[in-house]
């Protein structure tokens, strides 16, 4: 009982971190940051920002930014892959966040000389270290640092590892969710902040392939046996779940599929390495408990 009293109070604690902080009655560390006009290009980056208190210096934001909801009535910069390099200047940022994939954006941002720092965030090493650099460079390192230590204490959290290591499936993406039937799916590979979060929850990856989201033929996904599949494709289907996970029935060779260990999520946060990372540690242990209480596996 102590022991869920205690969780209960980290997660209570955590959940108020992450509301936007910006209000009179929160008490800052003194910043040393020449940033005031911020563009964030990246979910993980917003919201990173807005957990350090740095919501009210955001000015843009990408078109995939929805939380916290103060977001929304913040200008759009564009997405991925079709910035808005107009709106950019026209918003005289003085510095811009981005991913280091999106190498098409930090080209034009070189060329009109806006300063940008360029995010990781594979895996949850990297999102760590993520708090730390934009709480370095904007001014609140002492924050950066505790919300380094609360999300560490979360995976610090075992639970029992008794019995079998379920292999999991997680399926990223994948063609056509909700028309009855499963063909060709998109998972996260071994080196994805997914797979660490699985193994912290005492799951293990089923996929072994080197790409960080490798797309996995009919095929491959009967060779892999998974004894659980986690569907994340109802986000964009715009489907019930219980449809969504109608369409593995296709796939009755699985064990996953056989011992009804199918789960389907939209929430938002299941895609974004960010902040709210614990909330998905905590569902997977979910599954996991679900899983090992489950008499037909």
């Amino acid at each position: 009982m102590k022991g869920s009293k205690r969780l209960f109070r980290r997660t209570l604690f955590l959940c108020f971190l992450y509301v936007p902080c910006s209000g009179s009655g929160v008490k800052h560390e003194p910043s040393e940051s020449p940033f005031h006009r911020i563009i964030s290009f990246a979910p993980s980056i917003t919201e990173t920002l807005f957990a350090l208190s740095l919501g009210d210096r955001v000015v843009g934001v990408s078109s995939f930014c929805k939380y916290p909801i103060e977001t929304k009535t913040l200008p759009s910069v564009g997405g991925f892959t079709d910035p808005n390099f107009e709106m950019i200047l026209q918003l005289k940022p003085d510095c811009v966040f981005l991913l280091k994939e999106q190498g098409v954006l930090f080209d034009f941002l070189k060329r009109n000389g806006i300063e940008n720092v360029c995010i990781d965030n594979h895996n949850v090493t990297a999102i760590l270290e993520s708090f730390r650099i934009i709480g370095k460079k904007c001014g609140r390192v002492r924050q950066a640092d505790s919300l380094v230590r609360l999300i560490n204490g979360e995976f610090a959290i075992k639970d029992g590892r008794e019995g079998k290591i379920p292999k999991v499936l997680l399926c990223i993406d994948r063609d056509n969710p909700g028309y009855g039937h499963v063909s060709r799916v998109y998972a996260a590979g071994p080196s994805t902040f997914y797979s660490d979060l699985l193994n912290n929850a005492g799951m293990e990856n089923a996929v072994t392939a080197i790409m960080d989201y490798p797309q996995l033929s009919l095929e491959g996904i009967l060779r892999l046996q998974p004894d659980i599949v986690i569907d994340l494709s109802m986000r964009r289907a715009g489907q019930l779940p219980e449809r969504i996970a109608d369409d593995w029935q296709s796939l009755p060779a699985i064990p996953a599929v056989k011992n009804g260990m199918v789960f389907c999520f939209s929430a938002e946060y299941m895609t974004i390495p960010g902040p709210r990372v614990f909330l998905i540690l905590k569902d997977l242990k979910r599954i996991l408990s679900i899983y090992r209480n489950s008499p037909r596996k």
